[in-house]
């Protein structure tokens, strides 16, 4: 089901990527339109396309909201002094509020500068390692990577749209990894969450659907922890597992526009 909401242009918009797709006949830009940022657009049509990682913000995350107490408990218990007045406390639990958001923020901005930097690498192209030790850590685990395996880049920030199930999403890298087909996501969160599946189910479907024919043959996370310099890396090849993985994406997609269409009842 296509979005009724469609500006009659793009113009004035920052477009970070234009993608030209299915034979040059789609042209998806990815960018700032106005209020709607991250966006994906279809210029043809003029309309907005649900992002893939926007449908997976339908499910839970339990452990997000743990995280998120934690870190404002974590504040609190160390600025909070013996004797403190009213207004300090209040102030303390002001800024503990803000910590999840701040922490987000810091941490989003460690995993566009390892996404940039990788991009060059995936390229053949040199680097320069930054100062900062989270990046540095992330950046060094995923050169031992490309080291250790037979890689060979075949698209990189590939934007991916299916007309069928009407989403567009962007992958890092899709590869020959060690002689095999592979679509590689980059991932510089705490954890491999089961929503990073999910949304590499949902690229493999949407690029298998304009490459008519051809198959992924292996699905990859790299987990690259900032803090360690370690990276991990989660494979499948299995299709049934690649396939449930797909399945559990469209059902969520089909989910999240149900949810949308309930205040229409």
């Amino acid at each position: 089901m296509q979005p009724s909401l469609a500006p009659s242009s793009s113009e004035g918009a920052h477009i970070e990527l234009e993608a030209k797709l299915y034979g040059d006949t789609v042209t998806i830009q990815r960018g700032d339109f106005g209020r709607k940022k991250h966006a994906y657009f279809w210029k043809e049509r003029g309309l907005f396309v649900p992002g893939a990682t926007g449908v997976l913000g339908i499910l839970d995350k339990p452990a997000l909201i743990q995280w998120a107490a934690n870190k404002a408990a974590d504040h609190v218990a160390k600025n909070l002094k013996p004797g403190a007045t009213k207004e300090e406390i209040a102030s303390i639990c002001a800024e503990a509020k803000k910590q999840h958001v701040r922490l987000k923020e810091e941490g989003g901005t460690v995993g566009s500068n390892v996404h940039e930097l990788a991009q060059k690498l995936f390229m053949g192209q040199p680097i320069s390692v930054p100062d900062d030790k989270p990046t540095r850590n992330g950046l060094i685990a995923l050169q031992a990577w490309l080291t250790e395996n037979d890689v060979r880049p075949i698209d990189i920030e590939k934007v991916v749209f299916s007309k069928a199930a009407y989403f567009a999403g962007t992958f890092d890298l899709l590869c020959s990894l060690n002689g095999k087909l592979t679509l590689v996501d980059l991932k510089t969160s705490s954890f491999v969450y089961d929503e990073h599946k999910m949304q590499l189910g949902g690229y493999r479907f949407a690029w298998e659907e304009e490459h008519h024919g051809e198959q992924i043959e292996q699905l990859c996370i790299l987990h690259l922890d900032k803090k360690t310099g370690k990276m991990k890396q989660y494979t499948w090849d299995d299709f049934g597992t690649m396939q449930f993985f797909t399945d559990t994406f469209l059902r969520a997609k089909a989910l999240s526009e149900n949810v949308k269409k309930m205040g229409n009842y």
